[in-house]
């Protein structure tokens, strides 16, 4: 690679010398073989166009970064936006409605400032630059992409892994909406694109999403399906797992998108059940800061005008962050992130099917899916402040220790009785579809395995 210095010495003239001729980074393969002068032109530098030679010249690695992306993005893809430094951190634009900046942000600030300049609060008036991708500007691909994630299993097989998926991990984690995923698949393999083969940045970063969202699936669904070998199942889904990664070949840190929280935060459950402990705790943790810059923590005007299907998938992303926050946060002793101050109303009973994006979709009398997830919420609440009454007055908890001074043996038994009713009370609440009352209910439950997981929460947290 050339340097700063390097290429002063190249062109700077000593004396009354002509300056040297600047070196190429990187000369042709037509060029190099002849031993000629290259000017590095791409695709075909003019020496090969005197000679009427093709961009084949080139090596084959520039070919493979130089063709054409089928569906998958290029490392030239970019925003278009323009900077805006608010305090210690380079955003977007002043106009960025998919991210939130609190009041004392210094770009609140500078959008009070603009508007009381112009008189016109706008969103147009507030903007500083072109329209982009709301990924943000700079959004650059951090290595070549991997033609290898194209390939997909079988439709056969494809289809069942995504079904074990929507029937033993959706409900438990409702991160998508079931009809909206199931047409982009169905699109998948039909072939069918919305976009007659034009390559913009933001459809290829959104693609770039589902697919690796999709393998995903995959990696989780497969671990449930009859057709693959139980000795087989973890191996298949560390393959699927690790194409998803292959897959997102953007800088994760530099985007901000409600697919991309959906991507986390569903990485995040499969590694729950993989062997990387790390991987989990932090690719949750950032799911809930992508979450927050969105502003899934808060219910705004703007948020409460969107659609009925927007508004509720925004709610079951926020509380599914909640609810894998205080899970890990039991699971490996840990301070919980989200504070319950922020206060996001709990997602509405009604299935995917029935979400309307125009006018109000309503449940039929049948129990909704969404109670497991509802009831989880609302338990997890509970086990913040068991988590906070562990942790909080003793760092380094040792019961041992503790119970030999009666003065905290008589506080911890008061706090575990307080917390063992509020526990009891819970489950009162708790309708009869959900409710665990031994093996003879399962004939009676409409959804046997969410009773039993929600019996299986209330254990954990006693």
């Amino acid at each position: 690679m050339e340097t700063a210095s390097s290429i002063s010495r190249d062109e700077r003239p000593e004396g009354g010398q002509q300056s040297k001729r600047r070196r190429i980074h990187t000369a042709c393969k037509a060029c190099q073989d002849r031993k000629t002068r290259c000017d590095g032109g791409r695709p075909v530098c003019s020496t090969c166009t005197r000679r009427g030679l093709a961009a084949d010249g080139y090596g084959p690695g520039l070919v493979e970064t130089h063709r054409p992306s089928i569906g998958f993005p290029t490392p030239s893809t970019r925003g278009s936006g323009q900077a805006e430094v608010d305090g210690l951190a380079t955003v977007s634009s002043i106009d960025d409605s998919d991210t939130l900046y609190g009041a004392s942000s210094t770009i609140a600030l500078a959008r009070f400032c603009q508007v009381k300049a112009t008189g016109d609060d706008s969103p147009e008036a507030t903007s500083t630059g072109p329209p982009r991708p709301s990924e943000g500007p700079f959004l650059e691909a951090i290595r070549d992409r991997d033609e290898s994630v194209a390939l997909y299993p079988p439709r056969q097989r494809a289809d069942d892994y995504v079904r074990c998926f929507t029937n033993f991990v959706h409900p438990l984690f409702p991160i998508l909406h079931e009809p909206s995923f199931m047409r982009q698949y169905e699109r998948l393999w039909s072939g069918h694109s919305d976009d007659d083969g034009r390559q913009d940045p933001a459809d290829q970063l959104h693609e770039a999403i589902f697919t690796s969202t999709l393998n995903i699936i995959f990696a989780l669904g497969c671990q449930f399906s009859q057709l693959v070998p139980a000795q087989n199942r973890s191996s298949m889904a560390q393959d699927f797992y690790q194409r998803s990664r292959r897959i997102y070949n953007y800088e994760v840190l530099d985007s901000m998108s409600l697919p991309l929280v959906q991507m986390l935060l569903l990485t995040g459950v499969y590694l729950q059940s993989a062997q990387n402990a790390n991987r989990c705790w932090n690719v949750v943790g950032l799911a809930i800061r992508v979450a927050q810059g969105l502003g899934l923590h808060v219910e705004t005007a703007r948020s409460k005008g969107l659609c009925q299907v927007d508004r509720e998938m925004r709610r079951r992303i926020w509380h599914c962050c909640l609810v894998l926050d205080r899970l890990l946060s039991m699971t490996f002793g840990r301070p919980v992130m989200i504070s319950t101050k922020w206060s996001v109303p709990l997602p509405s009973l009604i299935d995917d099917e029935h979400l309307q994006s125009q006018g109000e979709g309503m449940q039929p009398n049948v129990p909704s899916r969404l109670g497991l997830l509802t009831y989880s919420s609302k338990l997890f609440l509970i086990l913040e402040d068991i988590l906070s009454n562990f942790y909080s007055s003793h760092p380094d908890f040792n019961v041992t220790e503790v119970a030999e001074d009666e003065v905290h043996a008589d506080k911890i038994l008061s706090d575990v009785i307080s917390l063992n009713r509020r526990l009891d009370s819970f489950l009162v609440e708790v309708p009869a579809y959900l409710r665990y009352a031994g093996p003879p209910m399962q004939n009676m439950s409409a959804y046997p395995n969410q009773s039993l997981e929600i019996q299986r929460q209330v254990l954990h947290c006693r």
